[in-house]
């Protein structure tokens, strides 16, 4: 029930990730709002979504420490 709810959420984006930081679901609303369907998305890794300036900062590394 709570899959189903989240996956058709379409006024969020609503993703998992893994301990690593690879992205392990995708809802409906995230392939709207990111623009990637989830067969483009799911496995990568989330710092997909950082700037080069984030990236050089260690951001997504510093976010997952959190």
């Amino acid at each position: 029930m709570y899959r189903i709810l989240v996956n058709n959420v379409k006024d969020y984006a609503i993703f998992m990730l893994d301990m690593q930081g690879h992205i392990t679901t995708w809802n409906a609303g995230a392939s709207i709002l990111k623009q990637y369907e989830p067969e483009e998305i799911i496995g990568q890794h989330f710092s997909i979504f950082y700037g080069d300036e984030d990236l050089a900062a260690k951001k997504p590394q510093k976010e997952l420490e959190i």
